[in-house]
């Protein structure tokens, strides 16, 4: 049933499991959601985007990774410096999802909006590679990417477990 969002007209399309949440599909074809009290926010370009960095991350999910959290101001993306990460994966990056891989290397990078309440975002950003050894470099490149508050994180979400600050997981996921 079409409905007026804050941002136009669209349809609760999508229920996300993620954020157990209804996404909205706009007219346009971007996804927005307002969980809660938080603003109502685009969070897909298309429907297609949001298809892409879903098989992304299907992609690298048995990948070995560290985790990070960034706050930014609100609107901001976390990622400044792009010359120290892959190549951007435009397909699958979004307003509230970047996207960078090196395939042949082995190296993925993903930045997701988590959360935006009040005054500022926080993202997580994942360093994922093949091997267990290349996650030594995660932290000079996150770090030297970024130039906003980013810490290592303590919960990875993906694999559902407390994780020392700057050791990596390595938890295979089907």
């Amino acid at each position: 049933m079409v409905h007026r969002s804050p941002l136009g007209l669209a349809f609760t399309g999508i229920f996300d499991g993620d954020w157990t949440w209804s996404v909205d599909v706009l007219t346009d074809g971007r996804t927005a959601i307002g969980p809660g009290t938080w603003p109502y926010r685009v969070i897909d370009r298309s429907v297609d985007q949001r298809l892409e960095r879903h098989a992304l991350l299907v992609t690298v999910s048995g990948w070995s990774h560290r985790t990070f959290t960034c706050h930014t101001p609100r609107d901001v993306a976390p990622v400044v410096d792009e010359r120290r990460l892959p190549q951007r994966v435009p397909e699958a990056t979004g307003p509230t999802e970047l996207w960078w891989l090196d395939e042949d290397a082995g190296v993925a990078v993903q930045a997701q909006l988590r959360a935006w309440p009040h005054d500022r975002d926080e993202w997580t950003i994942r360093y994922f590679t093949r091997t267990p050894t290349q996650a030594a470099d995660a932290n000079p490149v996150v770090f030297g990417a970024t130039a906003h508050e980013t810490v290592p994180a303590l919960w990875c979400a993906m694999c559902s477990r407390w994780v020392e600050p700057g050791r990596t997981c390595y938890a295979v996921h089907p």
